[in-house]
């Protein structure tokens, strides 16, 4: 036994005061991430999550399989990088100045614009309308 405990008794409650210290500090830490992801993630989309009709769910797996590679991730470091295609209709108008209807978005997809390709041998008629649909949407 030895001569006098306080010295491991004070230890103890110094190793236990610490380990409380990390915890509350880690516990801060992950509260502040939380909060940090939750707050960007509702500045990201200015739109009320709305849930999708079918031909808009599959017009966004359309877009994002077809399409995002290039607008979204610029995967292939295109200059200057395409742009976003989310808006073009809360906008009214396309980036070469015309009106964003259907039918221009539509003609934009199939025959192509420098450096975007045309679609018209990928994607049917069907498929496009899948497309303008969730575009439509202005939800990315």
């Amino acid at each position: 036994m030895p001569a006098n405990p306080q010295p491991n008794q004070t230890r103890r409650r110094m190793m236990i005061a610490a380990k409380l210290l990390r915890s509350a500090l880690i516990g801060g830490i992950l509260a502040a991430v939380v909060a940090t992801v939750l707050m960007l993630s509702q500045r990201q989309s200015p739109h009320p999550a709305a849930p999708l009709t079918g031909e808009q769910a599959y017009g966004r797996i359309l877009y994002n399989s077809n399409c995002a590679v290039c607008h979204e991730k610029n995967q292939l470091g295109l200059r200057p990088a395409p742009p976003d295609v989310h808006v073009i209709f809360q906008q009214g108008k396309l980036p070469s100045g015309a009106p964003a209807t259907d039918a221009a978005v539509r003609e934009v997809i199939l025959k192509g614009r420098s450096p975007m390709p045309a679609f018209d041998q990928r994607l049917s008629q069907a498929e496009i309308d899948a497309i303008l649909a969730y575009l439509h949407t202005g939800i990315h």
